[in-house]
């Protein structure tokens, strides 16, 4: 490939021939995420612009390849946290390390102290976020709730951390100083608990380190596939906190089109050992157990294949009418910057 050509185009990694799973979209994926988007509609908070950026996402959709098997009850929770997500990380994205830090400090004193009213000079993500637990701890099982919060505050603290480095254009230069903050910003842990919602695993068997270690690789495949899609449009806002312009700089000093090829194989090499996952289980010592934990895993499964496909089908990356051309041929047109 030419410098020229290289600067107007480049190939995205083959994810889909290392990822044979399938998709499969909840039944109710339409009835529950309409039901969502006018609960969250109808809260007041959102503006209209918010509100047709909130639809376009199509938050519905990513959770109901994730999850599709739920039940209605339990599909609502995980929309509703995936929309807060969204909206979390578009309220931190622009703002200085000192906003971010208060965002996360209102939104986790309201995840402790759901009864309490937030006080009226804080930000208004407290008070959506208090509104958003009570709704969803009535379709919980006390064992998640702790596990959910800690997570929660797990993806605040990477998302501060980057707010920070942005901030202060700090950007890490050695890839295992990126996955540090990364593994927490993306947010995966606290996706991935809620496909604990249906069932009942003692946080004991979580912590298993083979357990520990098959989550971290379904977070790295989570990773390898948001910092290639997300590249283009990010690189055309001036945004250079991705593992591609790493990558590119100071790690490997590759070209973009090797960085992208290095995802590829890496997301290859990660997903062998995801599936090789899949097929070994630590002893949990009862059947019910047991079972769960296999349910568990196909979640993680599930939650990679609609960080896959729904990456090309909501419009955010990609423009909806060229995203299955795109997502099929790989070869992405490179952005003019706008900044």
């Amino acid at each position: 490939m030419s410098n020229t050509s290289e600067l107007e185009t480049f190939y995205l990694p083959d994810f889909t021939s290392h990822w044979p799973a399938e998709r499969h979209v909840n039944p109710h994926y339409k009835e529950v995420g309409e039901a969502c988007y006018q609960w969250w509609e109808n809260l007041g908070f959102m503006s209209k612009k918010h509100i047709i950026a909130m639809r376009s996402a199509d938050a519905a959709l990513c959770v109901s390849i994730a999850c599709p098997k739920f039940s209605p009850e339990h599909l609502q929770v995980a929309i509703d946290e995936t929309i807060l997500f969204f909206m979390l990380d578009a309220a931190c994205e622009p703002a200085t390390a000192v906003q971010a830090l208060a965002i996360k400090d209102s939104c986790m004193s309201a995840f402790r102290n759901p009864d309490k009213p937030r006080p009226k000079n804080e930000p208004i993500w407290g008070e959506i976020s208090r509104k958003w637990w009570l709704r969803a701890l009535p379709n919980m099982n006390p064992e998640i709730v702790d596990r959910l919060i800690s997570n929660f505050e797990d993806w605040f603290n990477g998302t501060c951390s980057e707010v920070a480095n942005r901030e202060n254009n700090s950007i890490p230069d050695k890839l295992p100083d990126y996955f540090v903050v990364r593994r927490q910003s993306i947010g995966c842990r606290a996706a991935f608990d809620l496909s604990l919602l249906p069932l009942r695993i003692p946080e004991s068997v979580l912590q298993h380190p083979e357990m520990l270690e098959f989550a971290t690789n379904a977070i790295d495949l989570g990773i390898f596939i948001n910092d290639a899609v997300s590249y283009n449009l990010e690189q055309s806002t001036g945004d250079t906190y991705s593992l591609v312009n790493i990558l590119m700089a100071s790690e490997k000093e590759m070209s973009l089109q090797h960085a992208m090829d290095w995802l590829g194989k890496s997301f290859e090499d990660t997903a062998a050992k995801f599936w090789d996952g899949m097929n070994n289980h630590p002893s949990c010592g009862d059947e019910v157990t047991q079972r769960d934990l296999v349910t568990y895993k196909e979640g993680l499964r599930d939650w990679i294949t609609s960080a896959l496909y729904w990456s090309f089908e909501c419009g955010k990356y990609f423009p909806k009418e060229e995203a299955a051309k795109i997502m099929k041929e790989r070869k992405v047109v490179l952005l003019p910057k706008l900044i």
